[in-house]
C-alpha cells in the first residue's frame, strides 16, 4: 500500500535527480574512454558512486510514500547504508583522478571497514533502531552505533574534500585543476547540505523536516561532474567526440564528396582501360587519403587545441590495438580507406 504523492514540486525534483544521475552514468558508462587504465578505473568508481547516490535518493523517496512499517524500516536502513558506500566511493573517485600521471591506490582496510559498517547498518538496529513516518517526513530512532556511523561519513567526506583541493594545488595541468575544483566544490555543496539536514538537525535536535534537502542536494554534485565531463574532459571523451563528430558529420559530408570526385576522375582516366585496371585504380585511389588526414588534423586542432590531432591519432592507434574491435570494425565497413 502506497501513500503520499508521487507528483508535486518535491517529487519532480527527485525525478530530475534520478534522470540527471542515471543519464550521466549511462553516458559515461557507454561513451567514456575504456582503454586508458586510469580513466577506466575512474569511470568504474564513478558508476559505483552514482549507484550509491541513486539508492540514497530512491530509498528516501519511497520510504515517505509507503504505509507499511516493515517497508519503512528496511527502506530507512537501506538509506543509511547507501550513504556509507557513497562517501567511500566519493573519496575513491577523487583519488582516482590522475594528477601528474599518477593516482592513489585503494586502502583495503578502509574498504573492509566500509563493507562491515554497511552490512551492520542494513541488517541490525545498531544505526537505525526504528523508522516511522510523521507528517510526510521520515523519523528515525537512532541506535548506539550512529556516532561511529557519523564519524565514518565525516572522515570519508572530509578526506575526499582535502584530497581534491590538495591535489588541485599539485596538478600541473590546468585542465586537471579545473576538474578537481569542480568536483571539490560539488562535493562540498552536497556534503554540507546533507550533513546539516540529514545528520546535525535530526540527531542533534530531533528535527527531521529538512531531510529531503540533503538528498536533493545531490544535484550540486551531479551538475559539477557533468560540467567537468563535457567542458574539462574529466572522463577523456576525446575518442567519443572525435568519432561522433568527425566521422559522423565531417567525413560523411566531405569525404563523400571526395570519394565521388575520385570515382569520377578515375572513371575518366581509365575509361579506355579494362575492368581489372579500373578496379586496381579505384583501390589505389581510395586507399590514398591525404585529404582525410588533413581534415582530421584540422578538426582535432579546432576541438582540442594544437597538438590534438597528433594525440588523437596516437590514442586511436593504441585503442585499435588494445580494444574497441566492434566500433572499429563498423567504421571500417563504412569507411574502407580508414586506418
Amino acid at each position: 500500500m502506497v501513500s503520499g504523492m508521487f507528483f508535486g514540486p518535491a517529487a519532480l525534483l527527485y525525478y530530475l535527480c534520478f534522470l540527471l544521475l542515471a543519464g550521466l552514468s549511462l553516458f559515461i558508462a557507454f561513451k567514456g574512454s575504456r582503454h586508458a587504465r586510469a580513466r577506466s578505473r575512474l569511470r568504474r568508481t564513478f558508476l559505483l558512486l552514482a549507484l550509491s547516490l541513486l539508492l540514497w535518493l530512491l530509498t528516501l523517496f519511497l520510504e515517505v510514500r509507503t504505509a507499511l512499517p516493515v517497508a519503512q524500516l528496511w527502506l530507512g536502513r537501506a538509506n543509511f547504508a547507501a550513504v556509507v558506500f557513497a562517501v567511500y566511493f566519493a573519496l575513491r573517485f577523487v583519488q582516482e583522478i590522475p594528477v601528474n600521471g599518477s593516482w592513489a591506490s585503494p586502502s583495503f582496510g578502509l574498504l573492509t571497514e566500509t563493507g562491515l559498517l554497511g552490512a551492520l547498518t542494513l541488517v541490525t538496529p545498531l544505526v537505525s533502531a526504528a523508522e516511522r513516518i510523521e507528517a510526510g517526513h521520515a523519523v528515525t530512532t537512532f541506535g548506539p552505533l550512529f556516532p561511529s556511523y557519523l564519524l565514518h561519513v565525516v572522515v570519508c567526506l572530509g578526506s575526499a574534500l582535502t584530497t581534491a583541493f590538495r591535489e588541485r594545488r599539485r596538478a600541473k595541468d590546468r585542465r586537471v585543476r579545473g576538474q578537481l575544483t569542480l568536483i571539490g566544490a560539488g562535493m562540498l555543496a552536497t556534503g554540507a547540505v546533507a550533513l546539516i539536514s540529514n545528520a546535525v538537525l535530526p540527531y542533534g535536535i530531533g528535527d527531521f523536516r529538512f531531510c529531503h534537502f540533503g538528498t536533493l542536494s545531490t544535484l550540486f554534485f551531479v551538475l559539477a561532474v557533468a560540467y567537468a565531463t563535457f567542458i574539462h574532459r574529466l572522463f577523456d571523451l576525446r575518442v567519443f567526440i572525435r568519432e561522433t563528430l568527425v566521422y559522423g558529420v565531417l567525413l560523411a559530408f566531405v569525404l563523400g564528396a571526395y570519394s565521388s570526385s575520385v570515382f569520377v576522375v578515375t572513371q575518366y582516366l581509365s575509361s579506355g582501360a579494362a575492368k581489372l585496371t579500373q578496379f586496381a585504380v579505384l583501390v589505389i585511389a581510395f586507399s590514398f587519403d591525404p585529404l582525410r588526414r588533413f581534415l582530421e588534423k584540422k578538426t582535432d586542432d579546432l576541438l582540442f587545441g594544437e597538438g590534438g590531432a597528433e594525440d588523437g591519432c596516437r590514442k586511436q592507434r593504441a585503442n585499435t590495438k588494445r580494444g574497441g574491435i566492434g566500433s572499429h570494425l563498423a567504421l571500417g565497413l563504412l569507411f574502407p580507406w580508414r586506418r
